[in-house]
């Protein structure tokens, strides 16, 4: 409650508790106390997960994270950051999804739990992402000093040409993220920072849906309402101070200037 009080988001507070609990289970199970409190509060006194979309990284996060990810997941960060792929979908990359005369990421695969490279569940997962420069330079970069670089090859790989895997990618993220200094942020925090920069860029909701691969703008719609909500006012608010308050500070200028 004191959290709440302070400002503390819904999701700072449950990796909080979260890091507290394990701590706590550590002590009981190594004799130090009886046993672990946590586990005896209800799931209506436990701190809430909080709602994915109320996370995503802030530009200074994103330059941390970037940063940190340099030595453990120097490809996976900035994939993940800025195409809004799923784990799957990344993870199923081959070179030849790699247009980089289109500048453009093909999903056309992901991978399974399995570890096999198996169709999409869906048709709306087959899409065509933007590709920034500077991730195509990065990608150029990885290509060349790869061992495994053929059009089939994966983009994410192990020593020996399979995949990544799920779990290892997963640590390496966590590994980057705990260097950086942020909580509360999954590789799934990602897809949601990569859809909140577009939207932020002005790009409309069709655009959008179709860059996340979702089945349709209502889904898009639903789960980004706040952010395409905020830009839309934001955008009318600034138009409309101009309008009544911009002549204002303008003769203001205009007199000052004058004496």
């Amino acid at each position: 409650e004191a959290q709440r009080r302070s400002g503390a988001a819904t999701w700072s507070i449950r990796a909080r508790w979260m890091g507290l609990r394990g701590l706590l289970g550590h002590a009981a199970r190594t004799g130090r106390i009886v046993a672990n409190p946590a586990d005896v509060l209800t799931q209506r006194e436990r701190p809430k997960p909080g709602r994915p979309k109320d996370r995503f990284l802030s530009a200074r996060e994103i330059e941390a994270l970037i940063s940190a990810a340099q030595e453990v997941a120097p490809l996976i960060v900035p994939m993940l950051l800025f195409s809004g792929l799923r784990v799957a979908e990344l993870l199923g990359l081959t070179w030849e999804d790699i247009d980089f005369d289109q500048r453009e990421i093909r999903v056309r695969a992901q991978m399974s739990r399995k570890g096999k490279r198996v169709p999409l569940k869906s048709s709306a997962g087959r899409r065509e992402v933007v590709l920034m420069d500077e991730l195509a330079h990065r990608l150029r970069k990885h290509r060349i000093a790869a061992r495994f670089s053929a059009s089939a090859d994966l983009i994410i790989g192990n020593g020996v040409g399979r995949t990544l895997g799920y779990t290892r990618l997963r640590k390496s993220f966590a590994s980057a993220v705990d260097q950086a200094g942020i909580v509360g942020v999954t590789p799934h925090t990602s897809r949601h920072t990569f859809a909140s920069i577009l939207i932020d860029q002005g790009r409309d909701v069709e655009f959008v849906s179709q860059q996340l691969g979702h089945s349709s703008t209502k889904t898009t719609w639903d789960i980004y309402v706040h952010l395409f909500r905020a830009r839309e006012h934001a955008d009318a608010a600034r138009r409309d101070l101009d309008a009544a308050f911009g002549r204002i500070l303008r003769g203001a200028d205009d007199q000052s200037r004058g004496s």
